[in-house]
């Protein structure tokens, strides 16, 4: 494990983690359900399966020498409310990009029980805000950008951060857009900042502002 490429590493990481995910999305771009995208079944499931992918990387990352600080994973006492601002801010940049989709391109977004199922027990709905933020942000952000933005650049590292987050949540239809923005500014809060804490708390609290309903 310590003499593989970091190519390799990397495309392995990538490959464990959102292998999956992508093939779903785009399987559903084929065949579109009629039941909403986002149930306490599939939450569950994503539950599961971003647990065991983490119990299963974390180990191999650690011994490539991966620590927390490398991938920002460090908190101090600025990551709360820097997280607070940075969800603030891409509140008002995806408020701005979806009344330019209705009023320019006039895409009219779906009702929210398309995307996410109503009573999701709050349970499952804080476990996931929990799980899902740290998983991909680790992974997007943390790692991604890390291994990228040394090798080819912060702006290529954000784009690919971006075009990978994307590419998983493509399933939401038309909504998936507003992806764009959130992978963007996240992305690059982590190559500006190194801190992986206030991305995942402004993660967190998108996942229970849709989900909580």
């Amino acid at each position: 494990m310590r003499s593989m490429s970091q190519r390799t590493e990397c495309l392995l990481v990538l490959l464990v983690a959102f292998a999956m995910p992508v093939l779903s999305s785009m399987t559903s771009l084929i065949a579109p359900s009629t039941q909403p995208a986002i149930t306490e079944d599939g939450l569950r499931s994503l539950i599961v399966y971003e647990a065991v992918v983490l119990l299963a990387l974390l180990p191999l990352l650690r011994l490539r020498g991966w620590q927390r600080a490398h991938l920002g994973a460090v908190w101090n006492d600025w990551d709360l409310p820097a997280g607070a601002l940075l969800t603030l801010v891409t509140l008002l940049a995806c408020g701005v990009l979806g009344v330019l989709m209705q009023e320019v391109a006039h895409i009219v977004p779906p009702a929210p029980d398309t995307l996410v199922a109503r009573d999701i027990p709050i349970a499952t709905v804080a476990l996931a805000s929990m799980v899902n933020p740290l998983f991909e942000e680790l992974f997007l952000c943390g790692y991604l950008v890390g291994v990228l933005k040394p090798a080819r650049g912060t702006a290529f590292a954000v784009n690919a951060s971006t075009a990978l987050r994307l590419s998983y949540h493509l399933y939401q239809g038309a909504p998936s857009v507003l992806i764009i923005p959130v992978g963007l500014l996240f992305a690059a809060w982590y190559a500006r900042t190194g801190g992986l804490w206030p991305v995942v708390i402004a993660h967190a609290a998108f996942d229970a502002m849709a989900l909580a309903r």
